[in-house]
């Protein structure tokens, strides 16, 4: 958990530098610039030096005024180009002259961290990262110079670089993350917090274009391991996948028992926000095609997590809902993108082919299909068109959010939960005899929307209310569509549109009255 310090920090500024200093005094501003430069990770609350400072101060004109260095252009050039961390490790120890003697054994950056080698005689005796090596000239420094730099001022320059690989990285209980200090919580779920957090971009190489532009990312904490390790190894069979609708981490972290997943930060939050943010915008044309292009996008999205890992290889998300549908808002191209993948449920079998039932729990009732509560079929194994139905349920609040408002949601989930048999807002019932049936709210505002002279007329909207109806949202698993034939409806759809928007919707001056399931149920119609 970050700790309530809010403070903000500027990554890329530096005290000025002194002009022709002796000697003793640049060594003693180079100490102070490093010192006064260190950065409390919010979440680990251990010090580290951002990567760009680090750059900055060990430069060759500054240190090649400074013991030991004393003019040796080709030293200095030696430690820029090969040591800098190590140097500032020791200037921050106030052993800085030893580096002579380090690099002469070999001691470079990337055999940080050192670790002692063992008790006792061998306590001041330190080794490489990998064991391989050890330096001799630590053997006779003091015992509080060695705890210096090897319990702290190493630890100051190894917050990790991440890059766009979704590497996994184990942290030791002295390092940090390479955040700012400004955190904000942006959510939380049954096993998370999620925050927003700043990145320094010295500690982010990127190749996206949607990362190059910004510098925020999403933090998601984790203490569960399990729960990580799920979440992790589905991330990174998904990174691969070729969807710009579908996440994509930047790493993950453990640091004992605290895990972390790192994101880019979706600046226009979730599908639910941007409904309720967005809620008075006029409901042009532009909008209605670029609402169908995104759900179009969601099933191609859908068809890679089904079809896309590779042979013999299965997954379904198993919790599509609003709140896990996210909207990147590039500067000409917003875009919805599928997130939270770690309820996922990936496989090398078939479902039809499993013996193993459901373990899968962490859903949310309001989108589950049925197939999740009928008797006798809770636990048993679920096909991917689970997926089709929770799909259903969202783009029928969307069709009512373009139509009417989001008002018109919120009461529509409201009414289903009039029967007192449907407390979590269900798309469906379950009948006396066992048998899953559409909610008879659902049915009327299909119906309304069927009704809707804006709808009617052969337009996109009417193709999407009736796909909805006739494919997405059919009890029976074994009837609804798959996400292929889903995706390449909506295909047909989107290049209509574009090719005629008058296909849209049809313009009426006199639209219907709101039909009483996007009512509130006290309301006297």
């Amino acid at each position: 958990m970050p700790s309530g310090d809010q403070r903000d920090s500027n990554p890329g500024q530096c005290m000025a530098k002194p002009t022709e200093p002796d000697a003793n005094a640049t060594s003693m501003d180079l100490y102070g610039e490093l010192h006064d430069s260190l950065v409390e990770c919010p979440f680990t609350q251990n010090m580290f030096l951002p990567l760009n400072i680090l750059q900055d101060v060990i430069s060759v004109e500054n240190i090649v005024r400074t013991p030991p260095f004393s003019g040796d252009n080709d030293l200095a050039e030696e430690v820029v180009h090969t040591a800098k961390k190590v140097l500032a490790s020791l200037i921050l120890v106030g052993r800085q002259n030893a580096i002579v003697d380090l690099l002469s054994e070999g001691l470079t950056d990337e055999k940080l961290p050192l670790y002692r080698r063992g008790s006792g005689a061998d306590r001041n005796l330190l080794t490489d990262c990998d064991g391989n090596q050890t330096f001799e000239t630590f053997r006779n420094w003091e015992r509080v110079d060695i705890d210096n730099f090897v319990e702290r001022q190493q630890w100051r320059t190894q917050a990790p670089v991440f890059d766009t690989s979704g590497s996994h990285f184990i942290l030791d209980r002295n390092s940090a993350l390479p955040l700012q200090a400004a955190v904000e919580k942006i959510g939380t779920t049954e096993f998370s917090n999620v925050f927003k957090c700043g990145l320094y971009r010295s500690h982010y190489q990127q190749d996206s274009q949607l990362l190059a532009k910004q510098v925020h990312v999403a933090i998601k904490e984790l203490d569960d391991r399990n729960i990580f390790e799920r979440e992790k190894e589905n991330l990174t069979k998904t990174l691969n996948l070729n969807n710009r609708h579908l996440v994509k981490h930047i790493a993950t972290c453990e640091r004992g028992s605290n895990y972390y997943v790192i994101f880019p930060l979706a600046d226009g939050g979730s599908l639910l926000d941007y409904w309720k943010r967005e809620n008075e915008k006029p409901r042009k044309l532009e909008l209605i095609l670029w609402s169908l292009r995104q759900m179009h996008g969601l099933a191609g999205a859908v068809y890679s997590l089904h079809h896309d890992l590779g042979a013999g290889i299965h997954c379904r998300h198993g919790d599509l809902k609003p709140a896990n549908i996210l909207l990147f808002e590039e500067d000409s191209d917003p875009f919805l993108v599928i997130a939270d993948l770690g309820v996922s449920r990936i496989h090398e079998q078939q479902t039809n082919l499993r013996r193993g039932g459901t373990t899968t729990t962490a859903t949310t009732r309001s989108y589950e299909a049925p197939e999740a509560s009928e008797p006798g079929q809770q636990n048993q194994p679920r096909a991917r068109t689970y997926d089709i139905w929770s799909l259903g349920c969202v783009f029928l609040e969307f069709a009512i959010w373009l139509l009417y408002d989001y008002d018109a949601i919120e009461n529509f989930e409201e009414n289903r939960k009039l029967p007192p048999e449907n407390p979590n807002a269900s798309f469906f019932q379950i009948n006396i005899d066992r048998k899953a049936t559409i909610l008879p709210e659902v049915l009327d505002a299909i119906k309304a929307l069927r009704e809707d002279p804006r709808c009617q007329g052969g337009t996109s909207l009417e193709s999407l209310v009736n796909l909805i109806a006739d494919k997405l949202l059919v009890t029976s698993a074994e009837d609804r569509c798959k996400a292929e034939q889903l995706r390449d409806e909506l295909q047909e759809i989107v290049q209509k549109a574009k090719h005629d928007l008058s296909y849209l919707l049809n313009p009426t001056d006199q639209p219907a009255p709101v039909h009483k399931v996007f009512l509130k149920a006290s309301k006297t119609w």
